[in-house]
C-alpha cells in the first residue's frame, strides 16, 4: 500500500514538473518572438542648413531591417556635442532607467557626443542598463568588449577632431586681428556691438524722463539687460568721478592749511 501511494505522488511530481517545464518555454518562446524595442537619438549643432530628419531616415531603415521596434525619437537641434546636458540626451536616459527599449540607434558616435570622459560615462551606464548602442557610419554594436573598445577609441578620435578645430579657428582669429591692426581697418571679431555713445546719451534721456527699463528696451529695441548693463556702468562711472572729484577738493583744501600765513 506504502509503495502505491509513493509510486502515485512521484507521478503528481512528474506531472506538475511537466506542466511547469511547459509554461517556462511557453513565455520563454513568447519573449523571444516579441520585436526588441529601440530608440533614436539624432543631433545638430546649428539650425543653418542642418535637418535631423537626415539622421532619422537612415536610422529607421535599420530598425525596420532588424526588425526593431521603435519607442522614441529624440532629437537636440541647435545643440553642441560637448555639452554634457541635454533636455532629449536626458529624456532618453531616463526612459532608458525605466527599461523602455533595449537599443540606441544614432548614425554616428559624435552625434551623441564629442566628449571623450562623457562618452566612456554614458556608455558605462547604458551597459548596467542592458541597453545596446549602435553607430551606423563605425558600424559597431556596444554589446560585446570589442565593441566597447572601438568605441572609446573612436570617440577619442571625435574629441581629438574638436579640439583641432577649435585651435585653428583660434589662430584664424588672431591671425586676421593682427591684419586689421596693421592695415587699420577696424575689423573686429564677434557681433557687432549694440551699444554706442548714442544709444547711451538716449538711455540715460529717457532715464531721467523716469522711463523704466522695459519702457527704455521697447523704445531703443534692444535688450532689457543691456539696458541694465549701460545704466551700472554709467552709475559707476559717475560714482567714480565724484570720489575722484572730491580726493582733489580734500587736497586743495589741505593744501591751503599748511600754506603758512605771513606777517607784516
Amino acid at each position: 500500500m506504502k509503495i502505491l501511494i509513493c509510486v502515485h505522488f512521484l507521478r503528481c511530481i512528474q506531472i506538475v514538473l511537466k506542466m511547469y517545464i511547459a509554461t517556462c518555454y511557453n513565455v520563454f518562446m513568447d519573449q523571444s518572438q516579441k520585436p526588441q524595442k529601440i530608440a533614436l537619438y539624432a543631433r545638430v549643432s546649428t539650425l543653418l542648413g542642418q535637418d535631423p530628419e537626415n539622421q532619422l531616415v537612415h536610422l529607421r531603415q535599420m530598425a525596420n531591417a532588424r526588425g526593431f521596434e521603435i519607442v522614441g525619437e529624440f532629437i537636440d537641434k541647435g545643440i553642441s556635442g560637448s555639452k554634457e546636458r541635454r533636455p532629449a540626451l536626458d529624456e532618453m536616459i531616463r526612459s532608458a532607467k525605466q527599461g523602455k527599449f533595449q537599443h540606441i540607434g544614432i548614425t554616428a558616435l559624435d552625434r551623441l557626443g564629442r566628449s571623450t570622459k562623457h562618452m566612456l560615462m554614458m556608455m558605462e551606464e547604458f551597459r548596467h542598463l542592458n541597453v545596446s548602442l549602435i553607430s551606423l557610419r563605425e558600424g559597431i554594436e556596444m554589446n560585446s568588449p570589442i565593441g566597447q573598445l572601438i568605441m572609446t577609441v573612436i570617440s577619442s578620435i571625435a574629441q581629438l577632431e574638436r579640439s583641432l578645430i577649435s585651435e585653428r579657428i583660434k589662430n584664424a582669429l588672431a591671425a586676421k586681428k593682427m591684419a586689421a591692426i596693421a592695415t587699420g581697418s577696424g575689423w573686429r571679431a564677434g557681433r557687432i556691438p549694440v551699444v554706442n555713445p548714442d544709444i547711451e546719451n538716449q538711455i540715460m534721456d529717457l532715464r531721467r524722463q523716469a522711463f523704466s527699463i522695459r519702457q527704455i528696451a521697447k523704445k531703443l529695441e534692444i535688450g532689457k539687460s543691456t539696458v541694465q548693463r549701460v545704466l551700472k556702468e554709467l552709475s559707476q562711472e559717475l560714482t567714480k568721478n565724484k570720489d575722484s572729484t572730491s580726493e582733489v577738493k580734500s587736497d586743495l583744501n589741505a593744501e591751503k592749511k599748511e600754506v603758512p600765513k605771513t606777517t607784516v
